[in-house]
């Protein structure tokens, strides 16, 4: 089986145990231990020892910082079940800038803004 496989087959099983469970998934630290920890690890299998939590970044703190050979690759941040970012009425594999009217509203704007000045501060970049 192609790795590719493999974690599509790990996500369905994933999404088959978050459906049992998923009423109790209210806050943003639900989100991450119910969800997002098992997606990077089970699904993606990420190693532990390059997933940091809660790295201080300028005034704010990471939800999670992946690196690749102790090199920041990507920051992701968590939020609670039901905010919304932005991006459900978006059509998927289609491009759109950060400052354009797809992502106009002052929730979404805040967190491309905050992404931003953490990807900065830990030199995250991509190969």
């Amino acid at each position: 089986m192609e790795p590719i496989d493999a974690a599509a087959e790990q996500m369905r099983s994933l999404m088959g145990d978050i459906e049992h469970y998923k009423h109790t998934v209210v806050t943003e630290q639900d989100t991450r231990l119910k969800i997002i920890d098992r997606v990077f690890a089970e699904v993606l299998g990420w190693p532990l020892s390059e997933i940091s939590t809660e790295d201080r970044a300028g005034r704010g703190y990471i939800d999670y910082k992946w690196t690749v050979n102790g090199l920041a690759r990507l920051i992701v941040e968590a939020t609670r079940d039901g905010r919304d970012l932005g991006g459900s009425a978006q059509v998927p594999g289609r491009a759109y800038k950060l400052n354009g009217p797809v992502f106009h509203s002052d929730t979404v704007q805040e967190g491309i803004d905050q992404r931003i000045l953490y990807c900065g501060q830990k030199k995250a970049h991509s190969t």
